[in-house]
């Protein structure tokens, strides 16, 4: 079943509180086979709860990339928004013989412009897509694929000088952008 939410600030209650995962030791009979408890007990090797940062997460990602901007020559590119509907990220912090460790990953699409300096109003729009965000990747360019974050930048072809400019520029934009995943998620996620 679902959540019925009566009010704006059920909503809001609900987004700010974790969810909160207790995860058996394995040592109950909840079911006839136990195949259920085995799954957990295999699953949980010890894990006594964990919660989920998810919303969280979100909520840091729609603010992460305000004014991120790059700049060059005639123009600059500049992040608009997070296209939600091929945002996928989950995080949380599982609790584990006392000890707790963080648990994330982010595949993000952004929105982006490009706008002249020049005076003429050439603009151009693209995407980005910053990928392999997790706790045991990192920013590294031109890194392994398997241990580094990822990106794509998508965009029509260049027809102008101006275009051809922002081709040449646009995948500058992904340092920028993790800069700013690095300072206004990961680091809020890490003090939680």
């Amino acid at each position: 079943g679902g959540v019925m939410l009566h009010s704006a600030s059920d909503a809001k209650k609900m987004e700010e509180t974790p969810r909160i995962v207790e995860v058996s030791d394995g040592g109950g009979d909840d079911d006839k086979n136990g195949v259920d408890q085995q799954l957990a007990s295999a699953y949980s090797q010890g894990v006594s709860r964990e919660v989920d940062w998810s919303h969280f997460l979100r909520q840091l990602i729609g603010k992460a990339f305000d004014g991120a901007c790059h700049d060059f020559g005639d123009g600059a590119i500049r992040v608009t928004g997070v296209d939600w509907h091929a945002y996928d990220g989950h995080a949380s912090i599982q609790e584990k013989r006392g000890r707790r460790s963080l648990f994330y990953e982010v595949d993000v699409m952004l929105d982006w412009v490009a706008e002249s300096r020049r005076g003429d109003d050439a603009k151009m729009q693209g995407k980005l897509r910053l990928y392999n965000v997790a706790q045991d990747t990192t920013y590294e360019p031109g890194g392994d694929p398997d241990k580094c974050y990822m990106y794509s930048v998508g965009m029509r072809p260049a027809t102008s000088a101006f275009e051809r400019a922002v081709a040449e520029n646009a995948e500058e934009l992904f340092h920028v952008v993790c800069e700013r995943v690095g300072v206004n998620v990961i680091s809020q996620l890490v003090l939680k």
